[in-house]
């Protein structure tokens, strides 16, 4: 045999190797597109559209987790594609309790709700059915809850300061404001209740007296002195601290006052006045 027919067939021999590795490579590269293909549908386009297989919800306080969802408009139908985040979060804030809502779906099948519910910093003393229930008022003057039934009066009614001077026309006024100029002060009123809740406990009642062109003012009422307090609506921690100690020390000296004013800058007071003896 030739050198040349050798090297034809050498050659010959090479080209059959790489047609067959060729070929292997394209049917596993072939395979793999599949496998990927039915991954992708199943990942992007069916789970997605089948209901959600987990969803995790905050609790909120008078609603059970079933309630919650159909209020949202959750069925066991609801999936990643047929959910609307915006029309749920819509659905659960009117909900007289809820201050905020997040919704947040996770691919391809989760959801997940977080629900925040309104504080209270206040109560107002309504009348319902013939008998007085206290009315729950958060930090943005939303009049969110009227109960009933006091469960857990050291928890809720007895640790709030009542708000008096205020009226309702209506017969459920759940879900109402208040005056818009109030606002600031409640959302100072909860930053003490967070940050000092003994000094936020000195307060029993605190009156608002409208002024013209629509001002306010505060009329105080603490908890350990038969005292009247009158301030304006800047209220805050430091303000509140220094009232209770100038009504520590007037309590201290023995000075007889039915009245304090701190309205102007400078403390004022009107002492009370001595009742005749026979």
């Amino acid at each position: 045999m030739s050198d040349s027919s050798l090297v034809f067939e050498k050659i010959e021999r090479e080209e059959s190797h790489s047609f067959i590795g060729e070929g292997l490579f394209q049917k596993v590269a072939f395979f793999f597109i599949i496998v990927l293909t039915i991954e992708i549908l199943w990942y992007g386009v069916f789970l997605p559209l089948q209901p959600f297989q987990s969803i995790q919800m905050s609790p909120l306080e008078g609603y059970s987790r079933e309630q919650l969802l159909a209020m949202a408009g959750i069925t066991k139908s609801s999936s990643y594609f047929s959910l609307s985040v915006p029309a749920t979060i819509q659905a659960l804030e009117r909900i007289p309790e809820v201050e905020s809502v997040t919704v947040q779906k996770q691919f391809p099948s989760s959801l997940v709700i977080t629900i925040v519910p309104r504080h209270a910093v206040a109560i107002l003393l309504l009348s319902v059915e013939n008998k007085i229930c206290p009315a729950y008022v958060d930090r943005e003057g939303v009049i969110y809850k009227i109960k009933t039934s006091v469960q857990h009066p050291e928890t809720t009614v007895f640790n709030l300061p009542v708000l008096s001077g205020i009226e309702f026309r209506g017969e459920n006024p759940v879900g109402s404001r208040l005056p818009s100029a109030l606002v600031p002060f409640l959302a100072r009123l909860e930053v003490i209740q967070r940050s000092n809740p003994q000094l936020f406990q000195c307060l029993s009642e605190i009156r608002i007296l409208q002024k013209a062109y629509g001002n306010y003012e505060l009329v105080l009422y603490p908890l350990h002195y038969p005292i009247r307090v009158l301030t304006n609506l800047q209220l805050n921690e430091e303000t509140l601290r220094y009232m209770i100690l100038v009504l520590d020390v007037l309590t201290q000296k023995g000075v007889q006052v039915s009245e304090v004013d701190f309205r102007s800058g400078t403390v004022s007071f009107r002492e009370k006045e001595a009742s005749s003896g026979n």
